[in-house]
């Protein structure tokens, strides 16, 4: 499994679809990637992570446990990494 270090950027509430946003940098993966496996630590309750080009969007019903300039490390594994 492998891992990379990101920070959060930001925390708010999206006023368009009532849950957390919470803004992570730097964004290492790729725009579509196909995970067999993505797990944030410190673990918490989210519903979906968007890659962007530059950040990943991490939605949550709960404020994510977070604070502003924390660092957060994701344990991850691409589709393409098992099948070789």
């Amino acid at each position: 499994m492998k891992a990379v270090e990101t920070q959060v950027m930001s925390i708010s509430r999206s006023k368009t679809i009532g849950r957390f946003v919470m803004i992570l940098k730097p964004n290492t993966f790729p725009l579509n990637p196909k995970f067999s496996d993505f797990r944030f630590d410190p673990e918490f309750e989210n519903i979906t992570t968007e890659m962007k080009v530059d950040h990943l969007q991490v939605y949550s019903i709960k404020k994510p446990p977070f604070l502003i300039g924390q660092r957060i490390t994701i344990y991850y594994e691409l589709k393409s990494d098992t099948e070789a």
